[in-house]
């Protein structure tokens, strides 16, 4: 009785597990290729030879999908992070910072927020040099939020944003041996990078944002915690491989069409004049063609007589 109770029991428990969904936030992962990338507002020829990363996690506190989409790009060279991320917005709102309104940061309007973990550590909390929390305007102005410490004018002159049509394009170049404070002094392959990105869409510029969305973060957690940043990996393999050298053909010189000889005037007849030595033949030929007609002359007159 006791053993069927147990199984009764388990039974039910698993039964029960079966009923509940449980959610967890998959952290995204990406290799970021060696290029460089001038950062000026616009899509240099480098950035068709990478792959692009989808920002299109629906932040769960503004629930809301507002029919804006974007992705973001990467390279690395040096100890330079270089970022692209690229929106496109039917109603793309204009406004610049104001530190004493939380309705005119990046969050809040039209914008687009960073997060950096320069040595992939993922704590639970900013609490080391190289953990970053920064935004950018439509406009291009930068602002640090209160979330890790880096200097805002590196930042500002490193970055660059623009707007064509219905589309906003951000660029950043990130030192990141500067951010991270010297903790990384320099940057090699393998080296591994914690990094988010969220677009924000507002409709009046006003107001609270109306949407955002995530690389990796789907719970609206990444302003709190690195813990919740995707990873990023910087490899060794060249965006645009050098190109190979081919060794060119040797040219063989044109065959030279073999030309005719220059026209002349064609020569004047000429009368052949027997030499004194060729006399004799001639005579000898003479005497043979009369001994000839005299035959024929003998041969007919003997038929002539026979009759």
């Amino acid at each position: 009785m006791q053993k069927n109770r147990i199984i009764f029991i388990v039974l039910c428990f698993l039964f029960i597990l079966s009923t509940v969904t449980i959610s967890v936030s998959a952290e995204e992962k990406t290799d970021i290729k060696k290029g460089v990338a001038v950062i000026d507002g616009v899509i240099d020829e480098i950035w068709d030879k990478v792959e692009a990363n989808p920002i299109n996690k629906i932040n769960p506190n503004t629930g809301e999908d507002s029919g804006t989409t974007g992705y973001w790009k990467g390279l690395w060279s040096g100890n330079d992070l270089y970022i692209l991320i690229v929106v496109t917005d039917a109603n793309i709102v204009t406004m610049n910072a104001n530190q004493d309104d939380e309705n005119r940061l990046p969050n809040a309007g039209d914008g687009v927020e960073i997060y950096l973990d320069v040595l992939n550590e993922k704590g639970d909390a900013y609490e080391n040099v190289g953990e970053l929390h920064y935004g950018m305007f439509t406009t291009g102005q930068v602002h640090i939020f209160d979330n890790g410490v880096a200097d805002i004018d590196m930042l500002s002159q490193n970055s660059k944003a623009s707007v064509n049509g219905n589309q906003i394009i951000y660029e950043f170049k990130m030192p990141l041996d500067i951010i991270s404070g010297g903790r990384l002094p320099s940057v090699s392959a393998g080296h591994k990078v914690g990094l988010d990105v969220q677009i924000c869409d507002s409709d009046t510029g006003t107001d609270w944002r109306i949407a955002a969305y995530n690389w990796s973060d789907d719970e609206d957690l990444a302003w709190k915690a690195p813990s919740y940043f995707g990873t990023i990996t910087l490899i060794d393999v060249e965006a645009v491989p050098a190109a190979e050298e081919v060794e060119e053909p040797e040219v063989q010189p044109a065959p030279q069409e073999e030309q005719a000889p220059p026209a002349t005037d064609a020569p004047a007849a000429t009368v052949i004049v027997p030499q004194t030595g060729d006399a004799g033949i001639y005579l000898l030929l003479i005497l043979a063609a009369v001994a000839a007609c005299g035959a024929v002359a003998l041969g007919k007159k003997r038929k002539a007589d026979k009759y």
